[in-house]
């Protein structure tokens, strides 16, 4: 439950089309980041809706 799930419900779910670009950093500086930001994108893809 992120903030940016919450901000992102509304055209996560129903009947809407959405896409979600996860941008990532190959420094080592930002691995915690990095790692989370692919998290929420793996999560993210498995949501279903049917866009009309």
């Amino acid at each position: 439950d992120s903030k940016l799930t919450r901000l992102l419900r509304d055209s996560l779910g129903g009947r809407t089309k959405t896409c979600i670009i996860a941008t990532v950093s190959p420094s080592v500086h930002c691995l915690e980041e990095t790692l989370s930001t692919l998290d929420y994108a793996h999560r993210a893809k498995n949501i279903k809706n049917r866009p009309e």
